[in-house]
């Protein structure tokens, strides 16, 4: 996301290209399908694969929030 809060399509078809997404089953014993959509649970992959956050920092963050 840039500084107009927007994203480059071309590089979000790259980034999953090449880091790939998770699924509703990465995630299933901890939140709901609903709370995956909504918060774009597909995308947080690169995330972590680019270094931004671990997987285990977003299970805190779900515990925190919950």
């Amino acid at each position: 996301v840039g500084d107009n809060m927007s994203y480059d399509g071309a590089t979000l078809k790259q980034d999953i290209a090449k880091y790939g997404t998770y699924t509703y089953a990465d995630f299933a014993g901890y939140i709901t399908y609903q709370q995956y959509v909504a918060f774009n649970g597909d995308y947080l992959r690169i995330s972590v694969e680019k270094g931004y956050l671990t997987f285990d920092e977003i299970l805190a963050l779900i515990e925190t929030y919950l």
